[in-house]
């Protein structure tokens, strides 16, 4: 497993966006970019929590000290590039 290891965790991020263009694209007429969005975050949140509530309580004043960047930060970069991949399968059609 050790030696394979890499090649796996390069193989997993093309399958993730993969996925999300796939659900994207299948869920699109029942529901906007930004409800997708916001479940596909929350989920991961719900994922996540468990494993990160921990280390987040002791940094809290670390977080809490930097909020306006990580604000910055977490508005512009993954909600709005997952936001716009969902757009843009929702209004195309495929091809072959």
């Amino acid at each position: 497993m050790g030696r394979y290891w890499p090649y796996l965790v390069l193989l997993l991020p093309p399958l993730f966006w993969a996925g999300n263009f796939i659900v994207g694209r299948a869920f699109s007429a029942e529901l906007g970019a930004i409800t997708m969005s916001f479940y596909r975050w929350l989920l991961a949140l719900c994922l996540l929590a468990p494993f990160a509530y921990s280390r987040v309580r002791q940094e809290l004043p670390i977080i809490l000290n930097h909020l306006p960047i990580l604000t910055v930060l977490g508005r512009t970069n993954p909600s709005t590039a997952h936001q716009s991949a969902i757009l843009r399968v929702s209004r195309s059609s495929p091809t072959l």
